[in-house]
């Protein structure tokens, strides 16, 4: 069974947030990383580290899109 933590934060005027502390450390975040957004159909959100350098996730969709 996998243990399910759940964690808050405030969004601000300008609508940014601070990532709590234990999930920089979930991810594996360091400064300066990078972060992606997964919108569900059902409308929950995934929030993951981009992994690797270069390529931009809109491109692989994109060019999925012209093959």
């Amino acid at each position: 069974m996998i243990a399910e933590l759940k964690v808050e934060s405030t969004l601000t005027d300008k609508y940014q947030t601070t990532m709590p502390g234990v999930v920089r450390k979930a991810l594996g975040l360091k400064k300066r990383d990078r972060i992606c957004y997964t919108i569900l159909p059902e409308g929950d959100v995934l929030l993951g580290r981009v992994s690797g350098v270069g390529e931009a996730p809109a491109i692989g969709v994109f060019l999925s899109f012209l093959a």
